[in-house]
């Protein structure tokens, strides 16, 4: 049998959280891990090693990392800020704010620009950077350079607004800015 206690049902109080606090205990404080980063710092590092692993190889893809990390700490330009910061830079300065995608328009393709949630423009922009990067590393003939070192160069280029990965972002950017009249298109 159903009571009703003190104007209230009893089967609301089931299904209503119980919020319970004490007031004399705190929670310890963690202590933080010996060569762990900040949590936003790691989720970079772990965005940033998720687009280096190729063929689930993820401590190839932690060393080449570190590598990369490593060579930016040598470079003068780089030795003002740490070289994790220096690296977020680098791929926020190749971060687009547009994507285009095609759409057939009366018988013609159309880029249509439309703006990016940020997420998916950091993931672009890193995709971009690695992209640059592997055609540098291939197409260096003569000269035997590792990919960490190409890597290294193209995030330096990024922070300098220089290189082909700058050059994409603002390609990228006219092609919007010329196509602006086509975002009533948009239905996705």
């Amino acid at each position: 049998m159903i009571r009703q206690a003190e104007g209230v049902h009893a089967l609301s109080l089931c299904t209503q959280p119980l919020e319970v606090t004490f007031k004399d205990h705190q929670a310890p404080a963690s202590k933080p891990k010996r060569g762990l980063a900040p949590e936003d710092q790691r989720d970079f590092l772990v965005t940033v090693a998720g687009f280096l692993t190729k063929k689930g190889a993820k401590g190839k893809a932690h060393t080449l990392l570190k590598r990369v990390m490593h060579l930016l700490k040598k470079d003068p330009s780089a030795q003002k800020e740490p070289s994790l910061v220096f690296l977020k830079t680098a791929v926020a300065q190749v971060t687009p704010s547009f994507e285009l995608r095609k759409a057939r328009i009366s018988g013609r393709t159309q880029y249509i620009p439309a703006a990016l949630p940020i997420q998916k423009a950091e993931g672009l922009g890193l995709r971009v950077l690695l992209s640059h990067a592997h055609k540098a590393a291939r197409t260096q003939s003569g000269q035997r350079k590792s990919f960490a070192m190409t890597l290294g160069n193209e995030v330096l280029q990024a922070k300098a607004h220089q290189g082909q990965a700058i050059q994409t972002k603002y390609t990228t950017h006219k092609t919007a800015e010329h196509n602006r009249t086509l975002m009533r298109r948009r239905w996705w």
